[in-house]
C-alpha cells in the first residue's frame, strides 16, 4: 500500500522489484495531491482516491484506513506494507 502526494519517486525500481512474483501481492496506491501518469503494470489502475492528505492531520489517517479497507476486500490478503514515495525496494530478498 503506498500513500503518495503524486508519482512515485521509484516507481520503476518497484517494477523491477515485483517482476517475476506476480499472484503473489496486491498493490494499492493513494496519490492525494495529483494523479499520476504510471509506468509500471503493477500500478495502473490501482489508485484509492479522496480528499487532498495533509501530513500529521487525520487527513491522513482516513487515506490509510482507505487504502487498508480496500486490500482486506481481497481475502488472499494477509500481510500488509505501508510505504511511502519515498520508499525504495530491497536490493536483494
Amino acid at each position: 500500500m503506498f500513500l503518495t502526494p503524486g508519482a512515485l519517486a521509484f516507481e520503476r525500481l518497484w517494477d523491477r522489484f515485483f517482476q517475476g512474483h506476480e499472484g503473489k501481492f496486491s498493490v494499492y496506491i493513494h496519490a492525494s495531491k495529483e494523479r499520476p501518469v504510471h509506468y509500471s503494470r503493477y500500478f495502473i489502475s490501482r489508485e484509492i482516491h479522496s480528499d487532498e492528505v495533509v501530513w500529521g492531520r487525520k487527513s491522513m489517517v482516513d487515506a490509510e484506513r482507505r487504502l487498508l479497507a480496500n486490500a482486506l476486500r481481497d481475502p488472499t490478503n494477509q500481510q500488509f506494507v505501508l510505504l511511502s514515495n519515498s520508499c525504495v525496494p530491497p536490493s536483494k530478498f
